[in-house]
Protein backbone atom coordinates (compact mmCIF):
# COMPACT_ATOMS: atom_id res chain seq x y z
CA UNK A 1 0.00 0.00 0.00
CA UNK A 2 2.28 2.74 1.17
CA UNK A 3 6.00 2.92 0.50
CA UNK A 4 8.47 1.09 2.02
CA UNK A 5 9.34 1.71 5.92
CA UNK A 6 12.62 4.09 6.85
CA UNK A 7 15.20 1.94 8.10
CA UNK A 8 14.54 2.91 11.44
CA UNK A 9 10.97 1.51 11.89
CA UNK A 10 11.94 -1.49 10.08
CA UNK A 11 15.20 -2.02 12.34
CA UNK A 12 13.32 -1.91 15.49
CA UNK A 13 10.05 -4.24 13.91
CA UNK A 14 12.87 -6.39 13.40
CA UNK A 15 12.19 -10.19 15.07
CA UNK A 16 13.97 -13.36 15.50
CA UNK A 17 12.37 -15.75 12.85
CA UNK A 18 12.46 -14.19 9.40
CA UNK A 19 9.22 -12.95 7.42
CA UNK A 20 7.44 -14.37 4.46
CA UNK A 21 9.17 -12.41 1.72
CA UNK A 22 5.43 -11.52 0.86
CA UNK A 23 4.55 -9.78 4.17
CA UNK A 24 7.88 -7.87 4.35
CA UNK A 25 7.11 -6.33 0.86
CA UNK A 26 3.59 -5.44 1.74
CA UNK A 27 2.19 -6.60 5.26
CA UNK A 28 -1.45 -5.27 4.37
CA UNK A 29 -1.92 -7.31 1.15
CA UNK A 30 -0.68 -10.20 2.64
CA UNK A 31 -3.18 -9.99 5.54
CA UNK A 32 -5.89 -9.35 3.56
CA UNK A 33 -4.95 -12.29 1.22
CA UNK A 34 -5.59 -14.41 4.33
CA UNK A 35 -9.20 -12.86 4.96
CA UNK A 36 -11.89 -16.01 5.41
CA UNK A 37 -8.64 -18.59 6.32
CA UNK A 38 -6.84 -17.39 9.05
CA UNK A 39 -7.37 -17.80 12.62
CA UNK A 40 -6.47 -16.20 15.70
CA UNK A 41 -3.48 -19.11 15.82
CA UNK A 42 -2.37 -18.19 12.42
CA UNK A 43 -1.79 -14.48 13.13
CA UNK A 44 -0.45 -15.61 16.48
CA UNK A 45 2.22 -17.88 14.90
CA UNK A 46 2.98 -15.21 12.28
CA UNK A 47 2.70 -12.07 15.19
CA UNK A 48 3.20 -13.57 18.11
CA UNK A 49 1.11 -12.34 21.30
CA UNK A 50 -1.22 -9.09 20.37
CA UNK A 51 -0.53 -5.69 22.39
CA UNK A 52 -4.45 -5.93 22.71
CA UNK A 53 -7.75 -7.41 21.93
CA UNK A 54 -11.52 -6.10 22.04
CA UNK A 55 -14.70 -7.64 21.40
CA UNK A 56 -16.36 -6.40 17.95
CA UNK A 57 -20.21 -5.70 17.47
CA UNK A 58 -22.95 -6.37 14.24
CA UNK A 59 -25.14 -3.49 13.17
CA UNK A 60 -27.35 -4.39 15.63
CA UNK A 61 -24.82 -3.71 18.81
CA UNK A 62 -24.54 -7.52 19.63
CA UNK A 63 -21.01 -8.92 20.25
CA UNK A 64 -19.86 -11.16 16.95
CA UNK A 65 -16.37 -11.40 17.17
CA UNK A 66 -12.95 -10.52 18.40
CA UNK A 67 -10.48 -7.68 17.39
CA UNK A 68 -6.84 -8.51 17.90
CA UNK A 69 -4.12 -5.82 17.36
CA UNK A 70 -0.32 -5.86 16.90
CA UNK A 71 2.62 -4.38 15.74
CA UNK A 72 3.96 -4.39 11.99
CA UNK A 73 7.31 -6.14 12.52
CA UNK A 74 7.48 -5.45 8.58
CA UNK A 75 7.66 -1.44 10.13
CA UNK A 76 5.51 -0.37 7.12
CA UNK A 77 2.66 0.54 9.24
CA UNK A 78 1.95 1.49 12.84
CA UNK A 79 -0.33 -1.37 13.77
CA UNK A 80 -2.33 -4.11 12.21
CA UNK A 81 -5.64 -5.68 13.80
CA UNK A 82 -7.46 -8.24 12.76
CA UNK A 83 -11.23 -9.26 13.07
CA UNK A 84 -12.07 -12.69 13.95
CA UNK A 85 -15.75 -13.72 13.57
CA UNK A 86 -17.58 -15.04 16.30
CA UNK A 87 -19.11 -18.00 14.49
CA UNK A 88 -16.96 -19.17 12.64
CA UNK A 89 -13.44 -17.99 13.66
CA UNK A 90 -11.93 -17.03 10.39
CA UNK A 91 -10.40 -13.65 9.61
CA UNK A 92 -12.76 -11.23 8.39
CA UNK A 93 -12.12 -7.71 7.91
CA UNK A 94 -8.04 -6.46 8.39
CA UNK A 95 -7.67 -3.03 9.43
CA UNK A 96 -4.11 -1.24 8.61
CA UNK A 97 -2.97 2.25 10.72
CA UNK A 98 -0.50 3.48 8.46
CA UNK A 99 2.27 5.90 10.13
CA UNK A 100 1.75 8.65 7.57
CA UNK A 101 -0.62 8.36 4.75
CA UNK A 102 -2.78 10.84 3.41
CA UNK A 103 -6.42 10.55 1.77
CA UNK A 104 -4.61 12.28 -1.16
CA UNK A 105 -2.18 9.40 -1.12
CA UNK A 106 -5.27 7.14 -1.37
CA UNK A 107 -7.04 8.94 -4.16
CA UNK A 108 -3.45 8.59 -6.04
CA UNK A 109 -3.20 5.00 -5.30
CA UNK A 110 -6.90 3.78 -5.58
CA UNK A 111 -8.92 6.83 -7.48
CA UNK A 112 -11.90 8.79 -5.76
CA UNK A 113 -15.11 6.84 -6.64
CA UNK A 114 -16.14 6.54 -2.57
CA UNK A 115 -19.14 6.38 -1.25
CA UNK A 116 -18.00 9.49 1.87
CA UNK A 117 -20.10 9.33 5.15
CA UNK A 118 -19.14 11.80 7.78
CA UNK A 119 -18.16 10.23 11.39
CA UNK A 120 -17.40 11.74 14.72
CA UNK A 121 -14.37 13.80 15.64
CA UNK A 122 -14.33 15.84 12.53
CA UNK A 123 -13.26 12.72 10.72
CA UNK A 124 -14.92 11.38 7.18
CA UNK A 125 -15.17 7.58 6.31
CA UNK A 126 -14.39 6.71 2.96
CA UNK A 127 -15.58 3.29 0.97
CA UNK A 128 -14.98 2.49 -2.38
CA UNK A 129 -17.55 1.65 -4.58
CA UNK A 130 -15.13 0.06 -7.16
CA UNK A 131 -12.53 -2.49 -4.06
CA UNK A 132 -12.60 -3.88 -0.72
CA UNK A 133 -11.39 -0.76 0.94
CA UNK A 134 -12.00 1.58 3.34
CA UNK A 135 -10.50 5.00 4.50
CA UNK A 136 -10.65 6.59 7.80
CA UNK A 137 -9.51 10.02 7.05
CA UNK A 138 -9.17 13.03 9.87
CA UNK A 139 -10.11 16.46 9.91
CA UNK A 140 -6.75 17.33 8.05
CA UNK A 141 -6.41 14.84 5.82
CA UNK A 142 -4.70 12.16 7.08
CA UNK A 143 -5.41 8.27 7.11
CA UNK A 144 -6.16 7.35 10.17
CA UNK A 145 -6.95 3.44 9.28
CA UNK A 146 -7.48 1.55 6.00
CA UNK A 147 -9.96 -1.48 6.39
CA UNK A 148 -9.75 -4.31 3.79
CA UNK A 149 -11.96 -6.66 3.62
Amino acid sequence: IPKAPPADRRSAARRKNPLPPDFERDSAEFCRQRIGAWTEADARALLGEPKRSRVSFGPDNTENGRILAFADPSGRHHQLEFDFGRGSGRLRTVFVYPWDMTWEDCQRLWGAQVLPAKSNKGRTFYSYANRRLDVLVDADGKVVSLGLY
